[in-house]
């Protein structure tokens, strides 16, 4: 088992659980972003992409 692996996981999906509760606006942002992607490529967002998204919105709206 790749313990570094599993802790990066779950490293993961506690940074995208509290950046998706401080930036619940930007979140919404990059649903929709989702769905129109997903419509045009079939293809589903990572969530090291919806994070990436997020956290760049955040920070044009900051500017």
């Amino acid at each position: 088992m790749d313990y570094r692996k599993v802790a990066g996981d779950i490293i993961e999906k506690v940074l995208y659980t509290h950046v998706a509760a401080a930036c619940e606006s930007e979140f919404s942002c990059v649903d929709a972003i989702e769905e129109y992607t997903c419509k045009e490529t079939s293809s589903r967002m990572t969530c090291q992409e919806k994070l990436y998204l997020a956290v760049h919105i955040n920070r044009i709206r900051n500017s």
